[in-house]
């Protein structure tokens, strides 16, 4: 929508068979791929936000409800063990089988109380007030994550995105 290269982190973290990048070396990807002159990443990464935040003109904070998450997650599942849907944003070789399930929904489970709170507290240490406020689009749902797309399209209506 924007003509910007989007970046999916996913794809450059995860190994084939799910295994993670080495954090040394994984940070000296993302210092890469910062070094871009433009993108949209897509991805939390908690341990590399230090080297992306201070770096981005525009930071999207998706902070939607657990439910919402979980149903999207299930969702996925579904798509990829039943219909044969790759995602476009993962790595070759880490394809979402239901063995991983658990794992996953644990994970988004726990979301909220472990990486929710890493993630403010470095928005909060790693830009200053005036970043934040200038920087810093919080989305708290799928509606508001929607009138923001309407609004990058131009069509926001009566009353544009704040």
């Amino acid at each position: 929508m924007t003509g910007l290269p989007v970046v999916h982190l996913d794809r450059y973290f995860w190994q084939p068979g799910w295994r993670p990048t080495p954090l040394d070396v994984w940070q000296e990807k993302v210092r890469q791929l910062v070094d871009e002159p433009a993108w949209i990443m897509d991805g939390n990464y908690r341990p590399t936000l230090h080297l992306r935040l201070p770096v981005s003109d525009k930071i999207l904070l998706l902070d939607y409800l657990r439910r919402v998450y979980l149903r999207r997650l299930l969702g996925r599942y579904l798509a990829a063990n039943l219909l044969g849907a790759v995602r476009p944003d993962i790595a070759p070789g880490c394809e979402e089988q239901w063995w991983r399930l658990p794992e996953h929904l644990l994970h988004g489970w726990g979301w909220t109380q472990r990486a929710r709170p890493d993630i403010l507290y470095q928005l909060e240490t790693l830009l200053t007030r005036e970043q934040r406020q200038e920087r810093l689009i919080w989305l708290k749902s799928p509606d508001e994550t929607n009138q923001f797309l309407r609004y990058l399209k131009g069509d926001w209506g009566e009353r544009p995105f704040p």
